[in-house]
């Protein structure tokens, strides 16, 4: 893989990986004692997903086009609902609890499922690789994998941090994150379909 596929790939990550990131500095916030090993296990998924997902759309690609545009059409508009969503009820628990708020420790299916509602984005990815063969693809998948993974890291670590000076009001700032990233999706869907 020659320079300008790899810096092509890791800039690539690096936009695909911003919901993955908000989601992951949402939940450092309300929950600034999550365990180290969490927080690898949750940036892994999430870099998983990112990874998979261009490989999905690239063999799907030979499959049908037609399909990856209605899914393509619909993802953005279901991933702004859920974050919305999440963001109200890590809002409404901020002042629930005496104030204390409450953390989001998503399970493995809530991970898994986060993992699928961030990276939907990348599997409109793959049709643009359909002239490369397998190697670079899987290269560029791999890529976009670590990049997305050293990102959440990061958003899970800084996130723990804010989540410490913010305090009480950890879950009504992680909240508020969820709530723009989520309407941010919801206006992308709107501008580019």
């Amino acid at each position: 893989m020659d320079f300008p596929l790899f810096l092509n790939a890791f800039l690539l990550g690096c936009a695909l990986a911003m919901d993955a990131f908000a989601v992951s500095v949402a939940t450092g916030i309300s929950d600034n004692e999550i365990s180290k090993g969490r927080v690898f296990a949750l940036s892994g998924t999430f870099g998983a997903f990112q990874m998979l997902m261009p490989l999905a759309g690239w063999a799907i690609v030979s499959v049908s086009v037609k399909l990856i545009s209605v899914v393509g059409r619909a993802v953005p508009w279901i991933a702004a609902i859920v974050l919305i969503a999440l963001g109200i009820k890590m809002i409404v628990g901020s002042f629930g609890s005496g104030g204390e708020g409450t953390a989001v420790r998503p399970g493995v299916a809530g991970a898994l499922y986060a993992g699928l509602m961030t990276s939907v984005d990348a599997l409109s990815i793959g049709p643009s690789m359909a002239d490369l063969t397998i190697v670079p693809v899987l290269v560029e998948s791999l890529i976009i994998g670590v990049v997305t993974f050293g990102i959440c890291l990061f958003g899970f670590f800084a996130g723990r941090k804010i989540g410490e000076k913010t305090g009480r009001y950890s879950g009504l700032v992680g909240g508020i994150i969820l709530i723009i990233v989520g309407i941010r999706l919801f206006i992308s869907g709107v501008i580019l379909h």
